[in-house]
């Protein structure tokens, strides 16, 4: 009964507060793990419960994926598309001064994200407000290029969205001189035609390493850049 006499904002008030208190309390253990040991897939699934975001975080296997590389890579990162992995990415690689940055368009996503980028005092980690742009058969962001690293080790692409035109193939062409061979790719929803096709053409630029990984819905790709296959793209 008592439920039922509450204002509905005040009980979103009251979740988002304790969400956040109990992202914190994660972040907090993420933290303090010691060297060379990943997160458990228990803390893993307290991430996502916490940063409530159902139907587009990440599956556990990713995650799982993605703290293994962000805990050694030598960097630095660039995500595109943000959330709780970016989260991830700023604690786990931050802790060893490896830098990231993360491009994202949507404006009131990128308000949260860099709000609790904020509050972790995650400083390693450069949460760029980055509108999609039209690159003619593609669109993707509008990557602010003179402020990027040189390099890339590793890349993480969970965005843009699925209805983007031409997918995630993006990042690839408009960013290429920063890879290297070495350079790690993380692909979410590689089983989906736009990125299976984005996969395909990715290969005509550079000469990969694919593997495929199951998740509960859907595979992710772990894609390793082995070298430039023609300079004259």
């Amino acid at each position: 009964m008592l439920k039922q006499l509450v204002p509905r904002p005040v009980k979103r008030k009251i979740k988002a507060t304790l969400n956040r208190r109990a992202l914190d309390v994660a972040l907090d253990e993420l933290t303090h793990l010691p060297s060379g040991q990943l997160p458990s897939d228990h803390l893993l699934e307290r991430l996502q419960t916490a940063w409530d975001n159902e139907g587009m975080t990440a599956q556990t296997a990713y995650l799982r994926e993605l703290a293994n590389h962000a805990s050694q890579t030598p960097g630095p990162i660039l995500e595109c598309g943000s959330g709780l992995t970016t989260l991830i990415i700023g604690t786990l690689a931050g802790r060893r001064g490896v830098k990231s940055w993360t491009l994202e368009h949507f404006a009131d996503w990128h308000r949260r994200v860099s709000e609790a980028l904020a509050r972790r005092h995650l400083s390693n980690v450069n949460n760029c407000l980055a509108p999609l742009r039209d690159y003619g058969d593609f669109s993707w962001y509008d990557a602010p290029r003179e402020g990027l690293p040189d390099r890339f080790s590793l890349i993480v692409c969970d965005g843009p969205p699925g209805d983007t035109k031409g997918g995630r193939y993006g990042v690839v062409p408009v960013l290429k001189e920063k890879f290297v061979p070495g350079t790690i790719i993380l692909l979410d929803d590689a089983d989906r035609e736009a990125e299976a096709d984005a996969l395909r053409r990715w290969s005509q630029l550079f000469e990969l390493g694919i593997s495929l990984h199951e998740e509960t819905r859907g595979k992710y790709a772990v894609v390793t850049i082995l070298g430039l296959r023609d300079k004259n793209h």
